[in-house]
């Protein structure tokens, strides 16, 4: 439910909101507000799904390269294994 609230704002801000409201087609100062708090609002949720996600693409890299360095130790085994259980 929308409130009617009135703010007392500094010019350079309201030109800014106006800016805004032009550059997006908004209808009114109002909603040109709006859509700012609301668009930082969304940055701050947008930064921790960022920080979470890269959080998992590192977790990955880290278990992908444990797996490469145990695959690499077993195939090392294997060789060494062979040469040491070749007829001389």
């Amino acid at each position: 439910m929308k409130k009617s609230v009135s703010f007392n704002l500094e010019e350079d801000i309201i030109k800014k909101i106006e800016e805004y409201q032009k550059e997006n087609n908004l209808s009114s100062r109002s909603a040109a507000l709006e859509r700012i708090v609301l668009k930082l609002d969304n940055k701050d949720i947008l930064r921790v799904v960022e920080e979470l996600l890269n959080k998992k693409k590192t977790e990955s890299n880290e278990h992908t390269e444990e797996k490469i360095e145990e695959e690499k130790t077993i195939i090392d085994n294997s060789i060494t294994d062979m040469f040491n259980n070749m007829p001389d």
